[in-house]
């Protein structure tokens, strides 16, 4: 949203947003923060599901909405499991209003989306920001060849030094070029000295950045 507002009221640029959250109630906060800075929904994309290797369905943790961010995917979903699993889920919403904010945390199955798909709607992406509790490395991964393609600016989440490792060594393999790398814990940095809960990572495409 910050990125947004810096380019469309500072720089007068034209700015496309797209945003996914698997999370339902978050998801509601997503479109409500849209609302609320004065940015029509319908002119972006906003998507109710996971990000992941590829599109279908994944079992996701869902729950405790305002207390916890830490929801994940935990497994891709075959078409039989998913029927099943979705059984019960649609028992439930036939008694329970699905707005209300339940605080218990539990498991749904939700739409998954590869980045190769979600990146098929533009023809470039200045700046994708990913936060996905662990998926991260699967999801880029699995669309390298569109993301070298089409993606100027990397900034990921990380949630493990394995990941982070793996993404020095995938995205370098790829000719981009690392221009922060933050891992868990206290570190100096160019603002001071700062806690990182989550590794940060930032990368340049330099096949498209001027």
């Amino acid at each position: 949203m910050i990125a947004y507002f810096l380019a469309t009221r500072f720089r007068d640029l034209r700015a496309k947003l797209i945003c996914i959250e698997p999370e339902p109630t978050h998801y509601r906060w997503a479109v409500q923060n849209f609302l609320d800075n004065g940015i029509r929904p319908r002119d972006h994309v906003l998507l109710e599901g996971a990000v992941a290797r590829k599109n279908g369905y994944v079992l996701f943790q869902v729950g405790d909405p305002a207390a916890w961010y830490g929801q994940s995917v935990i497994q891709e979903v075959q078409p039989s499991l998913r029927e099943r699993l979705l059984m019960p889920l649609r028992a439930r919403r036939t008694r329970r209003d699905p707005g209300v904010n339940h605080t218990e945390r539990g498991r749904k199955v939700v739409k998954a989306y590869s980045l190769a798909s979600v990146l098929a709607r533009v023809r470039r992406a200045d700046l994708v920001h990913m936060d996905l509790q662990g998926s991260e490395y699967e999801a880029l991964a699995g669309a390298i060849s569109v993301i070298n393609e089409k993606v100027k600016r990397l900034h990921i989440g990380t949630h493990s030094p394995t990941i982070e490792a793996r993404f020095r060594t995938l995205l370098g393999e790829n000719g981009w070029t690392c221009l922060r790398n933050n891992p868990q814990g206290r570190r100096l940095t160019e603002f001071g000295q700062m806690d990182f809960e989550d590794g940060i990572q930032t990368w340049i495409n330099p096949r498209l950045a001027r």
